[in-house]
């Protein structure tokens, strides 16, 4: 008998990780489950090109967590497709449905989780509540929002206000 082949296997949780996520969250058929078990280190709107045309909307919203601190779930006979779009981000979907279930970024240590799948942020109070904008010289509307917008990536140059 030829020997089983090896199964791709998930992040696990660090030994001091909560058992119970604290955000969770499904693709639109439900095949495949987000869970988050700790805060996002931030929440960000990002206006590049790649999230536009991937997303199909004029930015894309993720919170972003330490990829050991995410986990995807899948119902049997559930899979993932993923596709790398630059040179430091690899985006995962559901091959069923084609939502986004999250990025990898930075050699795969950070994960960035669409923001729709995890909750509504309505109020001030929320710590999914989005801190920044990123790539806002590539913006294709304005947002008046008061929140601060980086020419590109964080810690790049921001935009003044007038220019919004």
């Amino acid at each position: 008998e030829p020997p089983a082949e090896p199964q791709p296997s998930l992040p696990s949780l660090p030994s001091a990780a909560p058992t119970q996520p604290r955000y969770e969250g499904r693709c639109h058929c439900g095949e495949v489950k987000v869970l988050c078990y700790d805060d996002a280190r931030a929440v960000s709107y990002c206006h590049c090109s790649i999230c536009r045309r991937l997303s199909g909307a004029p930015f894309s919203c993720q919170a972003l967590f330490t990829a050991a601190e995410v986990q995807l779930s899948m119902e049997p006979g559930a899979n993932l497709t993923s596709l790398q779009t630059s040179k430091g981000v690899e985006r995962t979907r559901c091959a069923s449905c084609l939502a986004p279930v999250r990025g990898l970024l930075l050699g795969g240590k950070v994960a960035a989780v669409p923001l729709g799948l995890l909750c509504s942020w309505r109020g001030t109070e929320s710590p999914l509540r989005p801190m920044h904008h990123l790539y806002y010289a590539n913006r294709v509307m304005d947002l008046r929002d008061g929140l601060p917008k980086y020419v590109g990536p964080l810690r790049s140059p921001m935009l003044p206000e007038s220019e919004w």
